[in-house]
């Protein structure tokens, strides 16, 4: 793949014109699909939270996922959480796109990290969901950066 890619400077090139870049973009769509019927886990005015099954779709579209309930939802937080083999959580944080800053900040608080509008966590352990959702709800994210690092 890395091969293939290397001949084509723009990614949607690659798309248009290669069988494997079609048949990419064709699974990508079929999986966002599945996403479609995802309905929040909790939500209150100013943040979402997903639960995603353990599946290998939710694993290809998590970021994606996240980047089209931002867009669609500019106001509001998203986080998307989906159960690994292990048990614990893999999750993907998007900040407001009307206040792109504060995921990272937030992320490293349960040992993630990543940047101002967008981070993730690797290991949240399942028992800190409530604890997890309870922090998501108290975000000040329509703060300015300065304020939301100080609070």
């Amino acid at each position: 793949l890395y091969q293939i890619l290397l001949r084509y400077p723009d990614p949607f090139d690659f798309l248009q014109q290669e069988t494997l870049g079609q048949e990419l973009e064709a699974q990508r769509q079929q999986d966002l699909r599945q996403a479609q019927d995802i309905i929040p886990y909790w939500q209150d005015s100013g943040s979402m939270v997903y639960l995603l099954p353990d599946a290998p779709w939710s694993r290809r579209i998590i970021g994606n996922l996240g980047n089209i309930l931002s867009n669609s939802h500019p106001s509001r937080a998203h986080a998307l959480l989906k159960k690994t083999a292990a048990g614990d959580l893999l999750v993907s944080i998007r900040a407001p796109m009307d206040a792109p800053y504060g995921a990272a900040y937030f992320a490293r608080l349960f040992g993630g990290d990543g940047r101002a509008a967008s981070a993730g966590i690797d290991h949240l352990p399942a028992h800190l969901l409530p604890l997890f959702i309870q922090a998501f709800s108290e975000v000040p994210w329509s703060q300015s950066a300065s304020n939301f690092v100080s609070s």
